[in-house]
């Protein structure tokens, strides 16, 4: 998944619901256990152990038997599934609102009194964690009878209820979700780039966006057509 995306929660929400999820942060057969071991730490906490798999491991296992896979790591990575039916579902945030929860995950601050070209984009790829890494349009190419699909991840329930009329209920499923968390609680009014006297640099930060990375031009083209995943589901 693109970081930032609420791929933890999406994860963890299907695992705990749903048979044959298999995720980074997450399994469908071992989750309920896992479930129940993080509640008992009494606060939210950081994924961990069988709650984050290594990507080593998610290969070892094989994905035979996934009716719904997250990878966190290069887009190259579904090579090793490329002969599977697959249809992916590629989670679009705004753009601004991605980029500060980037930053916000790494503890760093954008800051808008630095409004050169080169200031902007050093701090864009400063707060980037591998958007280009994980996605590529070239990920059609593993699905060929299938477009890329593309949805808002916000709100999570919306995933949730679309994937629900496809995937199979667990005989036993998580009724009480033990709280993960990846980012510290933002502040939106500290965060410059919302504010209305910074209104300029936020166009031009979008801007730049749009030309570096790949991913916010898949979504702009995606989101609100017939590969919308709840655009589609209206119909």
């Amino acid at each position: 998944h693109i970081a930032k995306t609420a791929g933890t929660s999406i994860n963890g929400r299907l695992a705990g619901k749903y048979e044959r999820i298999c995720g980074h942060k997450g399994y469908s057969y071992d989750y309920y256990q896992y479930n129940e071991r993080e509640k008992k730490k009494g606060s939210a906490v950081r994924p961990s152990g069988r709650g984050k798999v290594r990507n080593t491991t998610m290969y070892q296992i094989g994905y035979e038997d996934c009716d719904w896979i997250s990878i966190e790591g290069h887009w190259h990575d579904f090579d090793r599934i490329r002969d599977y039916p697959l249809e992916f579902h590629i989670p679009c945030r705004e753009p601004i609102s991605h980029l500060l929860s980037e930053c916000n995950h790494l503890g760093l601050e954008f800051n808008c009194e630095s409004s050169s070209q080169d200031d902007l984009i050093a701090q864009i790829e400063a707060c980037d964690l591998g958007t280009d890494i994980r996605f590529s349009s070239k990920l059609a190419e593993y699905s060929a009878e299938r477009p890329l699909k593309c949805f808002d991840p916000f709100p999570i329930d919306r995933y949730m209820s679309y994937m629900g009329n496809i995937l199979q209920s667990r005989r036993f499923p998580v009724k009480d979700d033990a709280k993960r968390i990846t980012n510290l609680k933002r502040n939106k009014t500290l965060e410059c780039l919302w504010q209305p006297e910074y209104a300029k640099v936020k166009a031009t930060v979008t801007r730049y966006l749009f030309q570096m990375y790949e991913y916010y031009r898949f979504c702009d083209s995606c989101i609100g057509t017939s590969n919308d995943l709840f655009e589609q589901n209206m119909k």
